[in-house]
């Protein structure tokens, strides 16, 4: 469960990343006079919105919580 969790973390920083990169080339569609996918942007925007708080924080919070559990006071030099 662990490593599937940290996976689904990885995973989720590296489509995080793509779309970032998605979004500067559609920038730059639209700087050099172009006609960007507006519905791309609209849906990594609502992506962008809507995923992180409803899946990807709850998994960094398991994760917190198990590193916690483990050592309850691992955290206290942070």
């Amino acid at each position: 469960m662990a490593t599937r969790l940290l996976n689904d973390l990885i995973e989720d920083h590296a489509t995080m990343r793509k779309n970032l990169y998605i979004l500067e080339w559609q920038r730059d569609i639209f700087t050099t006079g172009g006609h960007p996918d507006w519905d791309l942007i609209d849906d990594i925007a609502t992506y962008s919105l809507d995923y992180p708080d409803l899946y990807h924080h709850p998994k960094e919070d398991a994760v917190l919580a198990a590193m916690t559990k483990r050592n309850g006071d691992w955290a206290e030099g942070a």
